[in-house]
């Protein structure tokens, strides 16, 4: 399970297949759908699971759950 196209379906096997066995209505991408949404920091979709990308948003039902933010500190640039 290394090849990209492998990385993306694990990816599918994370969020939309367990919808699909559990028989969740209106899962997916579509209009009119429920607004669950992760977002994850990486360029390309197989990234997520590879370089096991930050999650940066999650919306549940509409409403955001999660919303992380990520600073960095670099103590040598820093004038005392």
């Amino acid at each position: 399970m290394g090849t990209p196209a492998e990385l993306r379906q694990i990816l599918d096997m994370l969020t939309t297949e367990p919808a699909r066995i559990l028989g969740l209505p209106d899962y997916g991408l579509a209009l009119g759908g429920r607004a669950d949404l992760v977002v994850w920091q990486a360029e390309r979709a197989e990234e997520v699971v590879s370089a096991l990308a930050a999650c940066r948003l999650v919306v549940k039902a509409g409403r955001v759950t999660i919303g992380l933010v990520r600073s960095v500190t670099e103590p040598w640039r820093e004038t005392t």
